[in-house]
């Protein structure tokens, strides 16, 4: 582990094909995932953007679930999202799932804040930000990449915006 945070991963590589991103892709996830068969990562990442997904592959340990902390270089982590966005579909959410408004929002919410955040289960985040105000939302979403550590910065576009603060808005206290 130390080497890795030390070196990165790519020096470690005994044969590499020369794309980079594909090498550290095979090397630090393909035991688990694949772009779009086994454990896909695809439904996760489509319409989402590539800025997001290294966000989320430095965060790894983070995640719901057991996936083990990336210990690689941003520059890692970077050519390892691109070998993702590579394979995923990076029109909007609203094109790609034919949703608008609260809908839409809550689909965002899945993409963008479900990896680390839920509702409606033990750990839940509504509590937490229910009954704010679509400016307080909005605020929340430009400064969520210094909310905590591994919190990426919301990268989606205006519509996703204005419908992931809709859901929000629709948020209620929720008790165990």
């Amino acid at each position: 582990m130390e080497s890795f945070r030390e070196n990165g991963y790519l020096v470690a590589i005994q044969y590499r094909s020369g794309a980079d991103g594909a090498d550290l892709f095979r090397h630090a996830c393909r035991t688990c995932h694949t772009i779009g068969g086994y454990n896909a990562l695809k439904p996760a990442f489509d319409g989402t953007d590539r800025a997001f997904i290294a966000a989320i592959v430095k965060a790894t340990h983070l995640l719901k679930g057991n996936m083990p902390p990336f210990l690689g270089s941003e520059e890692e982590a970077d050519a390892i999202a691109g070998n993702i966005v590579r394979g995923i579909d990076t029109r909007a959410p609203a094109v790609i799932y034919g949703l608008q408004g609260v809908k839409l929002g809550g689909k965002v919410f899945d993409l963008r804040c479900g990896k680390c955040h839920t509702t409606g289960t033990v750990a839940k985040i509504s509590n937490s930000i229910v009954g704010l105000t679509g400016e307080d939302y909005g605020a929340m979403l430009h400064n969520a990449a210094v909310l905590g550590v591994g919190m990426p910065a919301f990268t989606g576009d205006e519509t996703e915006r204005r419908a992931l603060i809709a859901y929000f808005e629709t948020l209620k206290p929720e008790t165990k």
